[in-house]
């Protein structure tokens, strides 16, 4: 019998209405008739961006845009979906014509609201000194200045890597003015489009960062996408304000005490973990088998018994497991009778226990170790098959049990199979060997 392999490395990309993905995608952006200019005879609103232009970008493959808040943590937006071990590419190597140079350690903040993420990121070399990050940022409203009228409000800019001219001009630079302010964002007639989504939008004069570039009006790459007056506010593209990001980011207040990065903090937050682990738990698999109650002990999967056993002592388990990065952090535990073959007689219990479990090692085999407790323990007695849980049938709620659970899937010693085993207190502190399906 094969064994499948619990471990899936599984990263997760998804674009919602988002400024990011190919053509085809829903993507909400605008461009103005200023940014269609020549590049070569001159174009001040929408360029090629030059070498230290490209140095405050981060490069998510095919996706959207990010940036460093400091040198171990990084921003986009939250719809771009970005996943731990995802790899990207620093605005330095992009310079040096080099390939991917960090990736995504773990989500650490994120606000679908906002639509923002900050993620706390690892080197795959070394940190390129000649890579930017913000320095200071806009914590509140008064930090940039909006008006309505013609070529008024502040100056801003932000660099990205917008799918329009990815081909041709690559990392783009591309400016405006601050128009006006309705909370929670920041609206500006900079031109972006796919790609964009989650670059930094900043004050030309200091480079302070004030906005992300987040969403727009008509659709990309479609018929007068790109033909609009940046006067009218009907076509002014928009992103969270980094105030109202700030008010509620614990990252950014810790990293940026009264606006002003300091490294100490970054280096405080690192040495206590890096903060807050976000990253959604993920399904990785499901196990299921059959047990006796009288001797605990699991057949395989699929329906098939071995023996002949009485009524209704067969019973059914499925283990279900969820985690992070491939690690398991919740395992999901149900028990019923056995539906093939079993003559269901009434009242019979049908048990459900989550619980909540970290890893505690792996031995000289290569089995990794999992312990923990439940979260919850209850147990239905059921005195109807056909009509399922009625009011009157009754749901005890058990005290709390603990779990050893070993993932064998990439054991080397040949004798550590099945797939898994576990010992719980639930069934009598005895082992249950189960096969995945």
């Amino acid at each position: 019998m094969s064994i499948p392999r619990l471990s899936i490395r599984i990263v997760g990309l998804v674009c919602i209405l988002s400024a990011c993905g190919k053509s085809g995608e829903s993507s909400l952006r605008d461009l103005f008739v200023p940014d269609n200019g020549d590049p070569v005879s001159g174009n001040a609103r929408r360029r090629p961006a030059n070498e230290s232009e490209i140095l405050w970008t981060i490069l998510i493959p095919e996706v959207c845009t990010a940036h460093l808040i400091s040198e171990n943590y990084l921003m986009t937006a939250n719809h771009c979906g970005i996943q731990p071990d995802l790899e990207m590419r620093s605005g330095a190597a992009i310079v040096a014509k080099q390939g991917n140079d960090l990736k995504v350690d773990k989500v650490v903040e994120k606000s679908s609201e906002l639509d923002y993420v900050i993620a706390k990121i690892t080197w795959t070399s070394k940190f390129p000194q000649n890579q930017k990050y913000s320095q200071n940022i806009a914590t509140q409203p008064t930090d940039v200045s909006v008006s309505k009228n013609a070529d008024q409000g502040e100056e801003i800019y932000t660099v990205g890597f917008p799918y329009d001219v990815k081909d041709t001009w690559g990392a783009t630079y591309s400016q405006g003015q601050a128009k006006k302010i309705e909370k929670p964002n920041l609206y500006y007639n900079i031109g972006i489009t796919s790609g964009n989504s989650g670059g930094p939008v900043r004050r030309i004069k200091d480079d302070m960062l004030v906005s992300l570039t987040n969403d727009g009006h008509i659709q990309a790459l479609t018929p007068g996408w790109k033909d609009h007056d940046p006067n009218d506010e009907s076509h002014w593209n928009y992103g969270a304000t980094m105030w109202d990001i700030y008010a509620q980011s614990k990252v950014l207040k810790r990293l940026f005490p009264n606006g002003k990065l300091d490294p100490e903090a970054e280096r405080a937050l690192i040495a206590e973990g890096g903060g807050d682990d976000l990253t959604e738990d993920i399904p990785i698999l499901t196990y299921t088998g059959f047990y006796k109650e009288s001797d605990v002990d699991a057949q395989p999967s699929g329906g098939q018994k071995s023996g002949t056993h009485p009524i209704c002592q067969d019973r059914r388990m499925v283990v279900a497991l969820t985690g992070k990065r491939s690690v398991v952090t919740k395992i999901r535990i149900q028990t019923s009778p056995d539906p093939f073959g079993c003559v269901m007689q009434t009242p019979f219990p049908i048990r459900l226990v989550n619980y909540t479990v970290t890893k505690t090692g792996t031995n000289s085999c290569g089995v990794d170790v999992y312990e923990g407790q439940s979260d919850n323990h209850i147990q239905f007695q059921i005195k109807d098959t056909l009509s399922g849980i009625r009011p009157n049938d009754t749901a005890v709620e058990l005290p709390q049990s603990k779990i050893k659970f070993e993932d064998r899937s990439k054991a080397t010693c040949p004798n550590a199979s099945p797939a898994v085993r576990l010992t719980t207190e639930t069934f009598g502190s005895k082992t249950v060997n189960l096969f995945g399906k």
